[in-house]
């Protein structure tokens, strides 16, 4: 099936890419987009420098270059032609021996710098990316009225095959995926089996893998990428950071499944170290005492959220918070003090705990020391900020030009990410200090009508959930108003996972009942639903997780 999906990659003449906003999602659409990119520019260099003819001189090469460059008539496809010329020529120049060789490589290396800028410029008008932040009615128009010959869809569409209706669509997706006509929508309620269509699907699911845990949108969306070009390899880290953002890291195994193949790629090309290390958050840009202050999941006595405390620990294990006059990040010590301060945290911790605090941590190296995008955990927050804010693209950009990625870009990025976390701060005091979290039956829930944004909801309701003493028996459900109804987002703890509880199904069939469409993983999952059938919504949750869980 991979074979088959590079192919349709290949042979596609416009490709339109539709993605998640998230973090997974920013990222399978940079590979794919770079894919796609990469391909068509193959194909134009090959084609442009094989019906050359290059039989320019030495003498010519200098003033048919200059010509060509002073030209005004637009003809992008003649220029092309005309710098492959002279790229050819220079090349059989050089190779038969010249008079000026430095002269000669230069006028090569800006023609070649030339047919480059063109032919990017000819495939980024075959190649369109959007982004959704659901996979709703309107997404779903937008694909099917599509004219392009490949729709490539990542990190979204398994669930929503049956809602399609039209041919030449690639998937690469994690979630759960519609096994038959798939879910109603609001408004379209007549649903065609998706197998009558030429309908390609990579997913993890389909072949026994867990979606949660074993492969991401952007891993999936990189085995794609290799097969269509192994030097699509250099891709593989964004998979691994694509991977780390949709929580597929686990602390013990660390990435495992389609993510593995992703992780030793990139391990082989000399782009990620994956290392055993504590996993809280910030280990190349929080100063020491706030790495481990703010280290809520697993929550550390007299550690997390208490400053003093940070400070008297590291001060009794002698490790120093400056150097040179600047705060030390946790990623600055070296690895004695790191074992030292490892095992202190570790001491106050029981084995559950210990499990979620230490484990396999992802740095790649090759971006700047104490940068946002060294670790692969901050990498990925800095792209969901981008997403929650209605700038996926500039995210994709950042990933697209790594490290030549300009300081206005990523100015831009850490705008998001600092409006990110204070929104998702403020939501989730605004919960807790108004006592909006209620339980019915096993289930604990918040309605925020519109003082939390949809984009947001689930990550305040993780967050919700990591503090709630009640997370090992009850999923946290957060309802939010939108523009088309009532947006749902689940999460659950790992343990109700093992026990049967799946909340994908939960969301999809609930949604179902009353009018709406969900999907989603076993641990975290959503839905959209009319407005008004909350409660019924709840009701039918509780039915369904009494027959899943043991």
């Amino acid at each position: 099936m991979v074979s088959r999906a590079a192919d349709a990659v290949r042979n596609a003449d416009d490709i339109l890419i539709v993605s998640h906003i998230d973090a997974d999602g920013i990222t399978s659409a940079a590979i794919a987009y770079s894919t796609c990119i990469r391909r068509k520019m193959s194909v134009m260099r090959h084609t442009a420098l094989e019906t050359s003819k290059g039989k320019l001189t030495e003498k010519k090469l200098k003033d048919r270059y200059d010509a060509v460059m002073k030209r005004t008539d637009g003809n992008t496809e003649r220029r092309i032609r005309d710098m492959a010329e002279i790229y050819t020529s220079a090349e059989t120049v050089l190779k038969d021996g010249c008079v000026d060789p430095v002269s000669v490589n230069a006028v090569m290396t800006d023609a070649k710098r030339c047919l480059d800028r063109d032919m990017h410029g000819l495939a980024e008008a075959k190649v369109k990316v959007r982004f959704a932040k659901k996979m709703d009615p309107d997404t779903i128009r937008m694909i099917r009225s599509d004219g392009s010959s490949l729709v490539w869809i990542c990190d979204l569409g398994s669930g929503y095959k049956g809602q399609m209706c039209r041919d030449d669509i690639l998937i690469t997706d994690h979630h759960v995926p519609d096994s038959n006509g798939g879910p109603d929508t609001q408004d379209d309620r007549q649903t065609r089996l998706w197998f009558t269509f030429d309908i390609l699907e990579i997913n993890p699911v389909n072949i026994g893998m867990e979606g949660s845990t074993q492969g991401c949108g952007a891993s999936v969306t990189y085995l794609v990428a290799r097969e269509v070009d192994p030097d699509n390899r250099d891709l593989a880290q964004l998979a691994v950071v694509g991977a780390c953002g949709d929580m597929q890291d686990l602390p013990i195994k660390g990435l495992t499944g389609i993510n593995a193949i992703a992780l030793k790629d990139a391990e082989e090309n000399g782009d990620v170290v994956a290392e055993e290390d504590l996993r809280f958050f910030g280990r190349e840009t929080r100063p020491l005492i706030n790495y481990l202050k703010y280290s809520g999941d697993p929550e550390i006595p007299g550690i997390s959220d208490d400053g003093v405390g940070c400070s008297k620990l590291l001060r009794s294990l002698d490790i120093e918070l400056k150097d040179d006059g600047a705060f030390r990040t946790w990623n600055d010590l070296n690895p004695d003090e790191k074992e030292r301060v490892t095992r202190s945290i570790l001491d106050r911790l029981n084995g559950e705990a210990q499990g979620r605090a230490y484990g396999f941590a992802y740095t790649l190296p090759r971006y700047p020391r104490h940068t946002e995008y060294r670790d692969a955990k901050e990498f990925a927050t800095m792209l969901n900020s981008c997403g929650r804010y209605d700038d996926a693209e500039t995210g994709m950009q950042v990933c697209i030009e790594g490290r030549n990625a300009s300081e206005e870009l990523l100015k831009r990025v850490k705008r998001h990410r600092s409006e990110h976390t204070e929104n998702i701060n403020r939501c989730t005091q605004y919960i807790l200090e108004n006592d909006m979290i209620r339980t019915c039956r096993n289930i604990r829930y918040f309605f925020a009508g519109d003082s939390v944004e949809e984009t947001v909801v689930g990550i305040v309701a993780g967050s919700l959930l990591s503090k709630d003493p009640e997370r090992y028996g009850m999923p946290m459900m957060g309802f939010v108003d939108t523009d088309d109804g009532v947006k749902v987002s689940a999460r659950a703890d790992r343990s109700l996972v093992k026990r049967g509880l799946d909340l994908s199904a939960v969301m999809n069939k609930d949604a179902g009942m009353v009018g709406g469409y969900g999907g989603g993983h076993n641990i975290a999952a959503g839905a959209t639903i009319p407005k008004g059938t909350e409660k019924r919504f709840l009701d039918v949750a509780n039915d369904i997780m009494l027959i899943q869980i043991v």
